[in-house]
């Protein structure tokens, strides 16, 4: 063994790599061997418990307490994309011996296949004593970006507010209407990322961004791939609509004048836009969305149906006692006379109702100047207007059905459960489709049927899936739109209900006998105002 260290206690010797101590006399303290560590780094303390019966106990013999490290150590990364080198040497040493521990180091990375990434200002300047320092530096791959999907921006049906928080019916988006050949979505492809490299030259592919699905209904639109780009086109001309989350072109029949005896009623299967207006005793029908865009407005016509849509009314409506509205949906209108609006959803009337019989989930008119006058009104949930009645006392009576809060926030709660755990199936089988997906080009070209038909099979229950979840948000939607109502009913009177104002919230009635303003609604079987 040779001699690494000597001092007036103990001798430090080394053979086949290892360090032993053999103590000559006693009262070393053994606090004080961190400093014959700190001063001899290339030794490493294993045996602690050998150290401290030495030290404790003499017994001039050779104990092994530990081994010893090599001057220059190389440290690879699991993945191969980083080497360290650490100097088990004095700050002294390093600088005394520099060219003789740089080439050491150069053969050891060599030794160890480092060719790739070597930091050569490391090498000139940046090596250090006692510390780990980077010395090779893969290249990291660069995974691909995903995709993004973008498409054509839907209006949202509703009365534009005006700067003095009025709302005005006059002018609605109401349709988005699209030629064939436009464009109505994209989608920028995955990118396939830039590979990366290890210390040890080997190439690390990188991974692609992961793709995304564009929904949309194949028999109105065409997929086109221009470029880095899959471009929807339409393949019709129409209303651009959204459809359980995908997009679609629903024809639209357009009239350009007035609809009467030149065009005889209409009934369409479809969207209808009428571009002047309707005639006396004439009857518009349509599976979709009627807009009727005149400013003159309509008189005794004899009906607007939607079956499964929306109706505008752009001018406003003087029914004669005769007109019937009708929407599975929601219906928009300036104002309304003398007529019956019944909606599926929501009325939306901008100046007046009068005279009318008004039925729907909520009724809503401008809360600075609509006016109620006369008529039956009923809903399910709500009416907000400004006004209601006038200064000669017309009887106006306002039925709220009302409903069961407790229920419906039960319901709301099932099916926020029920979407969340729908959506975590959803995922698993994204994940499942990604990794079909990924090799798909290679399934098809092998023709394994069997994984082809499980592709898909797994593709139909996703889409399945997809529609469930469309259509509970949409019934969420609707639940929220109630749980919005004050208790389980509500009137909401924002400047003058007259004398002859007869409410009824569930089974609780109110008549106002002097001019009123403010919320009436029903809880617990209470009625509130406030």
């Amino acid at each position: 063994m040779q001699n690494l260290y000597k001092n007036d206690y103990f001798y430090l010797l080394f053979g086949q790599d290892k360090v032993y101590i053999e103590v000559l006399e006693g009262g070393f303290q053994l606090k004080d061997f961190d400093q014959v560590l700190y001063d001899f780094p290339r030794i490493s303390l294993t045996q602690f418990t050998n150290l401290k019966n030495a030290l404790q106990f003499i017994r001039n013999q050779p104990m092994e307490i530990g081994f010893l490290k090599p001057r220059v150590e190389i440290i690879l990364s699991k993945d191969l994309l980083e080497a360290k080198v650490r100097l088990n040497v004095t700050e002294a040493e390093l600088e005394e011996n520099l060219p003789e521990i740089t080439s050491e180091i150069l053969e050891i990375l060599d030794e160890q296949n480092v060719t790739e990434g070597v930091l050569v200002d490391v090498l000139k300047a940046g090596l250090k004593s006692r510390e780990e320092v980077m010395i090779a530096q893969g290249i990291y791959p660069v995974n691909g970006d995903d995709a993004v999907i973008s498409y054509y921006q839907l209006s949202e049906r509703k009365p534009v507010i005006q700067h003095d928080g009025t709302a005005d019916y006059y002018e609605m988006n109401f349709f988005d209407e699209v030629k064939k050949d436009e464009w109505v979505g994209e989608k920028i492809i995955a990118g396939e990322g830039t590979q990366g490299r290890t210390v040890a030259g080997e190439l690390l592919p990188a991974m692609l961004g992961k793709d995304k699905t564009l929904y949309y209904d194949k028999d109105t639109i065409v997929e086109v791939n221009e470029g880095e780009k899959i471009v929807l086109r339409a393949l019709i001309d129409g209303a651009l609509v959204k459809v359980n989350g995908s997009i679609t072109v629903q024809e639209v029949l357009i009239i350009e004048g007035d609809v009467g005896s030149k065009t005889g009623n209409i009934d369409y299967d479809g969207s209808v836009t009428i571009k002047g207006t309707i005639k006396d005793g004439f009857s518009v029908h349509a599976t979709k969305d009627i807009s009727v865009l005149s400013d003159i407005g309509l008189g005794s016509i004899d009906s607007i149906v939607s079956r499964t849509g929306d109706i505008y009314i752009k001018g406003g409506i003087f029914g004669k006692d005769r007109a019937l509205i009708q929407a599975a949906q929601n219906v928009y209108m300036k104002h309304a006379n003398e007529c019956t609006i019944q909606a599926g959803g929501d009325i939306h009337i901008g100046l007046y109702a009068i005279g009318c019989k008004l039925t729907g989930n909520n009724i809503f008119l401008d809360r600075n100047r609509g006016r109620i006058i006369g008529g039956q009104i009923q809903a399910k949930a709500q009416v907000v207007t400004a006004f209601i009645g006038n200064e000669a006392e017309r009887t106006t009576t306002i039925n709220i059905e009302g409903f069961d809060r407790a229920a419906f926030k039960q319901e709301l709660d099932e099916l926020v459960d029920k979407s969340r755990k729908l959506l975590i199936v959803m995922d698993k089988l994204q994940r499942e489709l990604e990794v079909y997906e990924t090799s798909f080009e290679k399934i098809v070209g092998d023709k394994t049927l069997d994984e082809i038909v499980e592709y898909e099979a797994i593709r139909s229950k996703y889409e399945q899936i997809r529609q469930i979840v469309f259509s509970i948000e949409d019934r969420r939607n609707a639940l929220v739109a109630f749980l919005k109502t004050k208790g389980e009913g509500e009137v909401a009177i924002m400047r003058k209900a007259f004398p002859k104002t007869f409410l009824q919230i569930k089974e609780l009635q109110k008549n106002i006998e002097k001019i009123t303003s403010g919320v009436f609604y029903v809880k617990n079987k209470t009625l509130f105002f406030e």
